[in-house]
């Protein structure tokens, strides 16, 4: 497991760090450390996918081609077993995406298009900071000790 002093001394963020570490700004750093700059793949909801289909009017194409379309049935068989996809989880980013892949390339289903695909994998993206994705609380006197024992 990587120290606090180590992800700040030598961690992907030391350079940012560096002229905090040698001003003494332990606030600054909690503050950078804290701040929800990355972004990762969350949670999506099968009602929100299909709250997507049916606002941009596919939710009906989509099902009503179930019976002729293996990609639209996987669709559908998805959205059914899956109350959430954690894209966080590379498996199901996977599956997921390669539904969305298969329904871009769906000749019965011509106007989802790449555009609809980003919005939604776009939807699962949630922000962290830095202390979040090592799961750290990091505080003053945790930079404190960590910096000057």
């Amino acid at each position: 497991m990587t120290t606090l002093y180590a992800e700040l001394t030598s961690g992907p963020w030391a350079a940012e760090f560096a002229p905090l570490i040698a001003a003494g700004d332990d606030g600054a750093i909690v503050e950078l450390m804290n701040r929800p700059s990355l972004t990762v793949k969350g949670k999506l909801s099968s009602h929100d996918i299909r709250q997507y289909f049916m606002l941009r009017d596919l939710l009906l194409a989509i099902e009503g081609a179930v019976d002729t379309s293996p990609v639209c049935k996987a669709t559908v068989r998805a959205l059914d077993i899956f109350a959430v996809f954690d894209l966080a989880i590379p498996a199901v980013l996977d599956k997921f995406t390669a539904i969305m892949d298969g329904l871009v390339a769906e000749s019965f289903i011509p106007h989802f298009t790449e555009d609809d695909k980003a919005v939604l994998l776009a939807m699962a993206d949630t922000p962290m900071s830095r202390a979040g994705q090592l799961g750290w609380v990091v505080d003053v006197p945790a930079v404190a000790l960590a910096l000057r024992g």
